[in-house]
């Protein structure tokens, strides 16, 4: 099986004027992120969606009875990939209390979508699958910072970072399209110099990831593995 997956920071924001849709399609799995829009951008993108990644915000968004109703379903395959319901960053800087309540909303939340929508597939990321990718990612960060490859700031992954793991375990091949690090305050004439996502022009809430950082491990898994190739 292979697999197309958007990382989720930019949500294939370099594709545009990259026609790579078929080409993103052809996969066996197509992972997207958070209501990604896929119409009018289908000659870049694709139309299929396999699998998509849902973080807190966009739980919300489903669970709300109004907006739900106008929820992009996708199709009725696409299953729902839940991955913050345990967040082992939240333990650095969030009170025990703070933690308690997450962890409680998560819980009801994911319950109540089973509820909600039981003929659609949610899936809830493993605690333990969480935390090895965190503390991999952490690892990783320390050996580049100690070699003198730069300070990456950030309080956490991307949601990219936990979807391209996953299905590393899962898939034969993994190729990741339209990843280019987010340049903050990098602009040419008036505009941003990278677009953050391809369907807008929002901007990335300061200090919460670091794009180069990710897009150098994406690099390194890269070479160290045929099955893996990275696409701008």
């Amino acid at each position: 099986m292979d697999q197309a997956v958007n990382p989720g920071g930019l949500n294939g924001g370099q594709l545009l004027g990259k026609e790579r849709g078929r080409e993103i399609d052809a996969h066996d799995v197509v992972y997207r992120f958070n209501q990604a829009p896929v119409k009018g951008y289908e000659q870049f993108v694709g139309s299929r969606s396999t699998h998509e990644s849902l973080n807190g915000y966009w739980v919300k968004q489903l669970l709300d009875d109004h907006r739900g109703y106008r929820w992009n379903w996708r199709s009725r395959e696409t299953a729902l990939i839940l991955f913050e319901m345990f967040e082992p960053w939240a333990y650095v800087w969030k009170s025990r209390q703070q933690i308690f309540e997450k962890d409680r909303w998560w819980k009801m939340s994911y319950a109540r979508l089973r509820r909600m929508h039981p003929d659609r597939n949610v899936i809830a990321l493993s605690p333990g699958f969480v935390s090895w990718a965190y503390m991999t990612y952490r690892e990783l960060k320390r050996r580049f910072q100690r070699n003198h490859m730069g300070r990456y700031p950030g309080e956490k992954p991307m949601s990219g970072f936990y979807a391209v793991l996953f299905l590393l375990q899962v898939c034969d091949e993994v190729d990741i399209y339209g990843f280019n690090p987010w340049r903050d305050g990098s602009y040419v004439q008036g505009r941003p110099e990278t677009r953050y996502h391809y369907f807008d022009s929002a901007i990335p809430r300061p200090g919460s990831h670091s794009f180069d950082l990710a897009r150098y491990i994406y690099q390194l898994i890269a070479l160290h593995h045929d099955n893996v190739r990275v696409f701008d």
